[in-house]
């Protein structure tokens, strides 16, 4: 009986190790990648009210500056191009992206982490972080997931990330 226990306990140890092994974080995964100079903000030093769009998201956000300490409050929804088709957003994860000088990602925190609703959804998001030295822009990053209506309907993926 123990050394069944004891062998249970080495594979349960394995597989863990094996399955957890390539994981990274997001967060960390994003670091040292470019940002598409195209969606890009500055950072202005300044309170901001404004809007950012993508192919697949549109948000609307204000944003403060004090000296190292950075605040982030808004809302994402899909664009319209996917309301015509998809009935459900399946999943969206949205990132905030702190950029230096080259648009390298020095730092990220996840925004948003978000599982079935409807396509429809208007998402708040809000955080506040420290801002690395160097840092002098931001960006977003988005992984997300939306999907035709009934058992079995289609689904696409979209994605924005850093390179």
């Amino acid at each position: 009986m123990k050394k069944v226990f004891t062998l249970a306990s080495c594979l349960a140890v394995i597989v863990l190790t094996l399955g957890t092994s390539g994981c990274q974080s997001t967060k960390s995964f994003y670091k040292g990648r470019q940002a598409a100079p195209e969606y890009i903000v500055p950072l202005a030093g300044t309170s901001t009210n404004a809007q950012w769009k993508s192919f697949d998201l549109e948000m609307s956000y204000s944003h403060e500056e004090r000296g190292d300490s950075f605040q982030i409050s808004g809302q994402v929804k899909l664009s319209d191009h996917y309301k015509i088709t998809y009935e459900r957003l399946e999943d969206l994860e949205l990132y905030l992206l702190i950029l230096d000088s080259d648009s390298l990602v020095i730092k990220a925190a996840r925004l948003i982490t978000h599982h079935p609703y409807y396509i429809e959804a208007v998402l708040p998001f809000k955080t506040s972080l420290s801002l690395p030295p160097g840092a002098v822009a931001f960006s977003f990053a988005y992984d997300g997931v939306v999907r035709e209506a009934g058992v079995g309907g289609s689904s696409q993926n979209f994605m924005l990330r850093p390179k």
